[in-house]
């Protein structure tokens, strides 16, 4: 095997022109196809960064009026959801706020988030200094890491101090890990609890709180989404007016964040793959075509007494060695497509899944 492989470098190395185009063709399809399949493992597969993320959901109303499009839920369904359920381990709800931060930089509008006081025990988040909200702290803020920098200037003391929002004074409870992001499409500033007013307590055709849970250990996103249906069926035969043909759809958080780029993501997969069997076909016809020149060589070498197992040998060898080249030169490519790929995405995409800014070709794919 090792005479097999010496001399079958030397015949590559003596042909040039077909080593140098194979090795290229070759190392521009294992490039594409293990970026892309490096890419679509992190997106699709890799677990979202939150505590027993596998058995988070999202909780969309859906009614039949509307041609069962998703909403938000109300407040009082929301509370018999929660007072309800035997799947759901814990509910929290959200919404999206944007409201003014004064102080002694000026005033200033940002993002925040209203949260029940659920929603970090659910995810699993704790802070990074200081602590989350809960149903103690009726009227304190946590700080993302990225307004504590830049607004705060990274002050430790901060905690316990008062910060005005909205003109109402808000104690500093906490501040939130960098690593910390929710949702996709949008990251908050601040968290903030949820303040529903008495008509958004009690009006159930008033949609504005979107919610998240964690299933009980065993459960699947279907039996949940049943026994949730349930309840929407019960509540509306009480309250017709507001939630006749209301029911329960239940999605899986990965979904829900993530299944808008599944598609794109499995179309490029299968168009690398396409341009990796392209490069194998292109480097076959190379080779039949060197053949096909080298076919008095190959008969002199038989009519001298050579084995043609030993022929398949030294060509096995060749395309083994063109092989190896191929991967040394794509890896370092793949590496470097990886990286333009991921520089590509939104920051918000890459913040929701921090692992993207280390990532490294996968083994498996190359």
């Amino acid at each position: 095997m090792i005479h097999d492989v010496r001399l079958a470098v030397r015949r590559l190395l003596r042909a040039r022109g077909f080593t140098l185009a194979s090795v290229v063709t070759l190392g521009a399809g294992i490039a594409a196809t293990a970026s892309i399949f490096t890419l679509a493992s992190a997106l699709l597969l890799r677990p979202l960064p939150y505590r027993d993320s596998a058995r988070l959901v999202h909780l969309w109303e859906v009614r039949e009026a509307k041609n069962y499009a998703r909403s938000e839920a109300s407040y009082p369904d929301f509370q018999d959801w929660r007072a309800e359920s035997r799947t759901v381990e814990t509910f929290a709800g959200y919404s999206w706020p944007r409201v003014t931060l004064r102080g002694g930089a000026g005033a200033e509008q940002l993002q925040a988030a209203r949260v029940t006081d659920s929603f970090f025990q659910v995810l699993g988040v704790s802070a990074a200094l200081g602590r989350t909200l809960d149903a103690t702290t009726p009227q304190s803020v946590l700080l993302s890491d990225g307004i504590w920098h830049r607004r705060f200037g990274a002050d430790r003391a901060i905690v316990g101090k008062t910060v005005n929002i909205d003109g109402e004074a808000f104690g500093v409870a906490g501040v939130l890990p960098p690593s910390f992001h929710f949702a996709p499409s949008r990251g908050a500033d601040l968290w903030l609890p949820v303040q529903p007013t008495e008509r958004m307590r009690t009006a159930r055709a008033m949609r504005w709180l979107n919610v998240v849970a964690k299933l009980k250990p065993g459960v699947s996103a279907a039996a949940a989404e049943q026994e949730l249906a349930a309840i929407a069926a019960r509540i509306a035969r009480e309250h017709p007016d507001s939630n006749r043909g209301t029911s329960v759809q239940v999605v899986p958080l990965r979904e829900q964040f993530l299944g808008p780029i599944r598609m794109p993501v499995l179309v490029l997969g299968c168009a690398a793959l396409l341009v990796l069997l392209i490069a194998c076909a292109n480097v076959a016809s190379l080779a039949i075509g060197r053949a096909a020149r080298h076919q008095k060589d190959l008969s002199v070498l038989l009519a001298l007494g050579a084995r043609r197992s030993g022929i398949v040998r030294l060509l096995v060898a060749e395309a083994v060695v063109l092989s190896m080249a191929g991967a040394v030169v794509g890896v370092p490519l793949g590496m470097a497509a990886l990286r333009a790929l991921v520089a590509a995405m939104p920051a918000n995409m890459i913040a929701l899944l921090p692992a993207l800014q280390t990532i490294t070709l996968d083994a498996r794919a190359a």
